[in-house]
């Protein structure tokens, strides 16, 4: 697990985070000036912590916090479910972990994590080691390509990665309609491409917009086939090469839209040659996709 720490000198508390919405730069960018008018210089060194189990498909992030002394004596423990952008989450956090600096338990009194309330506290198993599950994201969706000439393609998809992670993998299928290209006129060329993608993705993790880069190999079939010859003959040949796009969309629940730009690289070239003549047509090596989208999450 990958824990990011921040240390808040005056206010005599180390926040740590699981995860970075919020981050621990946000929490404690807020919580020093909260606990500013109660406290002084300090050597003592209390403990924040935040956990992000869960981010649900309404975008609410799950999230157990817990505060306790350097000696480990516990301050308070709570378990929480926050809508909002990071930076509100992390203003609220802030306050909690504000409110229970400077309103400890009483003297004697039980430790948070001996209470037992169960709906306000996360598993002791998930403290150390949080069994977050995989999201997966069922994906579709058509737009046009524009290089050697405009043609419409589709794609279906899926996504999978932790609800925390910044990291997902995409595997994607798609196809093209035809493109012609001119061959000694009146005679054309129509050719087209189907491929699989493997794409490793990072992105931005808001509860609520979305913001993705991807890169990965891609493999498929080039279809060439003359027109207006006899006769005309047609030929398909294996192809492969590498893709990348960008991806800017909004969530709302377990559904998502998107707008993305695609390119595609492609290892070999193909050509076109009439039979006779020194007539030649070169396919484009570099495919240029724009698409518009809408994904599904499953299994929520």
């Amino acid at each position: 697990m990958i824990m990011a720490a921040l240390w808040v000198a005056d206010a005599g508390v180390e926040v740590r985070s699981t995860g970075n919405c919020p981050s621990a730069e946000e929490v404690s960018a807020r919580l020093g000036p909260l606990l500013e008018p109660f406290t002084g210089p300090t050597d003592s060194r209390d403990l924040a912590q935040i956990q992000v189990l869960k981010i649900q498909n309404d975008g609410t992030t799950d999230l157990w916090l817990r505060l306790h002394r350097s000696d480990g004596s516990g301050i308070g423990a709570r378990r929480v479910s926050l809508p909002g952008s990071c930076a509100e989450m992390a203003e609220t956090v802030a306050t909690i972990f504000a409110t229970w600096k400077t309103d400890p338990k009483p003297e004697g009194a039980a430790d948070p994590d001996d209470l037992p309330v169960m709906e306000s506290r996360a598993p002791a198993a998930a403290i150390s080691s949080p069994a977050t599950p995989f999201d997966y994201w069922l994906g579709a969706s058509a737009g046009a390509t524009m290089v050697g000439g405009i043609a419409a393609t589709g794609s279906l998809e899926v996504l999978v990665g932790r609800p925390t992670s910044r990291w997902q993998l995409r595997f994607g299928v798609s196809g093209q309609t035809r493109r012609q290209s001119d061959l000694a006129p009146p005679g054309q060329v129509d050719w087209q491409h189907t491929n699989a993608a493997l794409g490793l993705v990072l992105r931005l993790p808001h509860p609520h917009w979305l913001l993705a880069v991807e890169a990965g190999p891609l493999a498929g079939w080039v279809t060439l086939a003359g027109q207006g010859f006899a006769p005309g003959r047609q030929k398909r040949a294996f192809d492969y090469g590498g893709t990348g796009g960008i991806r800017v969309g909004r969530r709302f629940g377990r559904w998502s839209v998107w707008a993305e730009g695609r390119m595609a690289l492609w290892a070999e070239g193909h050509r076109a040659t009439l039979t006779g003549s020194t007539a030649v047509r070169d396919l484009p090596l570099v495919d240029a996709t724009a698409n518009l989208g809408v994904s599904l999450s499953l299994f929520p």
